[in-house]
């Protein structure tokens, strides 16, 4: 897991499954993007957008990449 900037970490699905490290560095969100099911954590929130590995148009799903973090710090923000 390899923070990218303050609240917004990268990592593997390893990571993801990972419940420690998840604790350890506070992770409330997960987006996943991938073609195999995560499991649901009941204190965080998650959003799963399938895609399989191929010649598929990736593209098309950047929006939807995108926004989730955003709305996902707009939620923690009102919280405080």
């Amino acid at each position: 897991m390899n923070l990218v900037v303050k609240g917004l970490y990268i990592g593997s699905k390893k990571d993801a499954l990972n419940m420690e490290k998840l604790h350890a560095n506070d992770i409330k969100y997960i987006l996943s993007v991938t073609d195999a099911s995560m499991p649901k954590y009941k204190h965080i929130k998650h959003k799963q957008i399938f895609i399989t590995d191929g010649n598929i148009p990736i593209v098309e799903y950047f929006g939807e990449v995108f926004r989730y973090p955003i709305q996902s710090h707009i939620d923690s923000s009102e919280k405080e």
